[in-house]
């Protein structure tokens, strides 16, 4: 890239600048998930199992062939696991 192009560095600006838009947003979203998640009523119904997926990036696709199950009956510290497939 030429730097003295300054159309092409204002269009990259541009670009930059939606870039880090819709990162500080997933970001926000994020915190907002983990401080609900740490401030919810832990106690839930026998048998209850939940799940969610967010994809701000396109099409995404889900696909289960293995599924772990764990006890946080003992207070474990809060995480979040991914499997890629």
């Amino acid at each position: 890239m030429d730097i003295n192009d300054t159309q092409a560095m204002e269009k990259y600006r541009q670009k930059k600048e939606e870039y880090d838009d819709v990162v500080n947003q997933m970001r926000a979203n994020y915190q907002a998930r983990v401080d609900a998640y740490l401030n919810a009523d832990m106690v839930f119904e026998k048998g209850f199992i939940s799940f969610v997926a967010v994809s701000e990036s396109g099409r995404t696709a889900c696909h289960f062939d293995d599924a772990w199950l764990y006890d946080f009956s003992k207070n474990y510290e809060p995480y979040v696991s991914v499997y890629l497939a």
